[in-house]
């Protein structure tokens, strides 16, 4: 895990943060406060929806998933990570 996050906080450019989220997360499972970290990495509010709900297919307690909806600070990201949770 903390390869993973040093990873991700070692590249700047957030497409190509998201692009090596892909391929990290295929090959293992987080929990989500991890995932919450590494999610803290992003600072753009939109990739960083795309990495959580990325991320859920991956978490080993999805029943804690809905506490990193206060990663957002926009109101509107925040209702689509709540709807996307209820979909799933």
């Amino acid at each position: 895990y903390g390869e993973v996050k040093k990873a991700l906080a070692n590249e700047y450019n957030e497409e190509e943060k998201l692009n090596l989220a892909k391929v990290v997360l295929k090959n293992k499972w987080f929990y989500s406060a991890q995932i919450r970290e590494l999610a803290q990495t992003f600072y753009n509010e939109e990739r960083k929806l795309r990495f959580l709900k990325m991320a859920y297919d991956f978490c080993w307690d999805k029943g804690n998933y809905f506490t990193l909806a206060d990663l957002f600070y926009n109101s509107g990201y925040k209702k689509d990570f709540i709807t996307y949770l209820g979909t799933q």
